[in-house]
């Protein structure tokens, strides 16, 4: 009679130490870039995985933190979209690292990318020190992401491995004339005379987003692999 009392206990202890949590402070971004360019402040969809789930939450206007619990023992990923297309902003939390955490946008498409590799296969990124990450091999956004998740999955990630993309050779043509603003700050704005003229850029791969205020137009760009890429021009969605 004592081993099913025995192994009851056992059970909620390890449920118990398994579920133990770290509440940590989340600073929201205030006077971004986007923000700077439109005249106005959007309001977010959190997405974030606490070291065992993804979850998401809406974030009004005007918020500028939030207390969010994760596991302890895991890493903590943090993805923050302004609604619309607009460029997210990414945030992560290391076991016995500092409890109050900031955004900032180099690290947002990488940290959304590690939330949908978490949604499926959450134990490698649990797993995962982004601060060595960074420190071995520079900035998120210059990672080759499709490497980087072979070399994960197969746990064969190090700091020796060849995980830097290349940057691509864009030309665009047939752009309306006009300022067409970055939403990335460390992205140049593109300045164009006339709507014949070639614009030469090098990025890496990824989704980059331009805005025409004068024109009330947003250009998308997708630029993937091989000096390709894919753009489309919309008018502005406003978020207010």
């Amino acid at each position: 009679m004592k081993v099913p009392f025995i192994l009851a206990v056992l059970i909620s202890l390890f449920s118990c130490s398994f579920l133990v949590e770290d509440e940590i402070l989340l600073i929201l971004p205030y006077e971004t870039r986007l923000e700077s360019i439109t005249g106005e402040s959007p309001y977010y969809i959190l997405q974030y995985f606490d070291g065992y789930k993804v979850s998401s939450l809406y974030i009004p206007m005007g918020t500028y933190d939030l207390h969010i619990k994760v596991r302890k023992a895991s890493l903590a990923v943090f993805s923050l979209q302004p609604v619309g297309y607009y460029s997210s902003f990414g945030a992560y939390y290391e076991p016995g690292s500092h409890k109050t955490v900031h955004f900032n946008q180099e690290d947002g498409d990488f940290c959304s990318f590690l939330i949908d590799i978490a949604s499926y296969n959450a134990r490698p990124v649990a797993n995962l020190s982004l601060s060595s990450l960074k420190r071995l091999h520079g900035d998120f956004y210059k990672i080759d992401k499709e490497i980087f998740l072979n070399l994960l999955e197969a746990g064969a990630l190090n700091g020796a491995s060849a995980i830097k993309a290349k940057e691509q050779a864009v030309v665009l043509e047939n752009l309306p004339s006009g300022l067409w603003e970055s939403d990335k700050w460390w992205i140049g704005d593109i300045h164009v005379e006339n709507s014949g003229e070639e614009i030469h850029l090098d990025l890496y791969e990824g989704t980059y987003l331009f805005l025409n205020i004068d024109r009330n137009m947003l250009l998308i760009l997708l630029v993937m692999k091989d000096e390709k890429h894919t753009m489309k021009i919309e008018k502005l969605r406003a978020w207010y």
